[in-house]
């Protein structure tokens, strides 16, 4: 995922090999943002009307759960998965913290990065917002 504004290499921690991974914010369904620990899976419901990227019921849903240090799950080719989103409202403006985000180095390993608020200028970032700007 490019992320404007944000100067790499970023705060990261991996884990051990064979260490389970955490609860983590795993993707959105209708009506539901879908949390995930190994094979358990619970839903959080969310009234989901209107674009995603406006919806300040899923904007307060995931707003907690990052404070409560759950970390969105890395998913490059889904335009509206929760870690975009959180980028998104980041750029605009709108969320004003890091938020972690956890991808898979293996099938036994995983890494949690910390994506930080962009910075106007950093890298070139102009502040115009990413991949829902219309």
């Amino acid at each position: 995922m490019l992320l404007p504004g944000r100067r790499p290499p970023f705060d990261a921690r991996i884990s051990a090999p064979r260490v389970p991974a955490p609860l983590s914010v795993s993707h959105l369904e209708p009506g539901g943002i879908v949390l995930s620990e190994g094979l358990a899976r619970q839903t959080i419901p969310f009234d989901d009307h209107g674009p995603r990227c406006d919806n300040p019921a899923l904007f307060d849903a995931l707003r907690k759960l990052n404070a409560d240090g759950i970390p969105f799950q890395y998913q490059p080719q889904v335009v509206d998965a929760p870690a975009r989103l959180m980028a998104w409202w980041q750029e605009t403006g709108r969320l004003a913290d890091t938020f972690s985000e956890i991808a898979w180095l293996s099938p036994e390993q995983w890494r949690i990065t910390f994506i930080p608020v962009p910075v106007q200028g950093v890298m070139g970032w102009d502040g115009r917002a990413g991949p829902f700007a219309g």
